[in-house]
């Protein structure tokens, strides 16, 4: 393919993707429906209390969006599935650029839709006497409730894209036992990074805690700005190695 982007020719590179590779998302959804499902009818049955269903809703859209890239683009890289993509009429931006509007926008897009209408069908069932649902709870993906006042709406941005480029990229790097290798590779990056946040905060630990507890506007504007671009070079870097994965990539 010698041209490196043609507008025509993408857009009919996202029609076919979406008709051929979108619908492996779709049949997942309904498991997503259904852990709210699920959890409406435990609260119901057990009776329980829940002061909001935000961290459900938060915990099915992440993970949804983790596993989006493996379900949809599994098998680009298979040395005998993956043929049929290496062969489609594109260019590899093309194919990438794609890629990356599948998993970063559109599946996300269909997950909250999806999650939030079935949540919407159990208020409206609650309200009708059939469920505990009684209180209307919009999700808003852009707030984490864990990290409530420590992540605002821009970092919660970077960190849903980060999310989806990380499964990108061990979708791209791995062929088979993909999701294991993937938690395995993790916890051992996981385990890294926390042995040097430990370091900083033993080299640093005035600023760490003053900027954890707001007491510091200096060390929090340094630690902001420092994760802002973290953020946004491990973005750059995770898809980088997409591109020239789906380049490179040999069956």
């Amino acid at each position: 393919m010698n041209e490196i982007f043609n507008i025509s020719r993408f857009a009919k590179l996202v029609r076919y993707e979406c008709m051929n590779y979108l619908p492996r998302h779709i049949k997942a959804m309904p498991v997503y429906s259904g852990l709210v499902v699920l959890f409406w009818l435990f609260v119901w049955f057990w009776d329980i209390e829940v002061p909001t269903r935000g961290l459900l809703m938060a915990m099915i859209f992440f993970l949804a969006l983790m596993l989006a890239p493996y379900i949809v683009y599994g098998d680009f890289n298979n040395r005998k599935k993956g043929v049929c993509y290496a062969m489609l009429p594109a260019s590899v931006l093309e194919k990438f650029l794609s890629m990356f509007l599948m998993c970063v926008i559109v599946t996300p897009l269909m997950t909250y839709a999806g999650i939030t209408l079935t949540d919407a069908l159990l208020h409206l069932l609650s309200l009708a006497g059939v469920g505990t649902f009684t209180d209307f709870e919009v999700y808003n993906p852009f707030t984490y409730y864990i990290f409530v006042d420590l992540l605002d709406g821009f970092q919660m941005l970077l960190v849903i894209i980060s999310v989806a480029s990380y499964s990108m990229m061990f979708n791209a790097l791995f062929r088979r036992f993909k999701i294991v290798k993937s938690i395995l590779v993790h916890i051992v990056l996981s385990t890294i990074m926390q042995f040097v946040s430990f370091i900083i905060t033993l080299l640093r630990p005035g600023e760490v805690f003053g900027a954890l507890m707001g007491d510091d506007p200096e060390s929090e504007a340094f630690f902001y700005s420092a994760g802002i671009c973290f953020s946004i070079l491990s973005i750059a870097l995770m898809q980088a190695i997409v591109y020239l994965r789906i380049r490179k990539v040999n069956y």
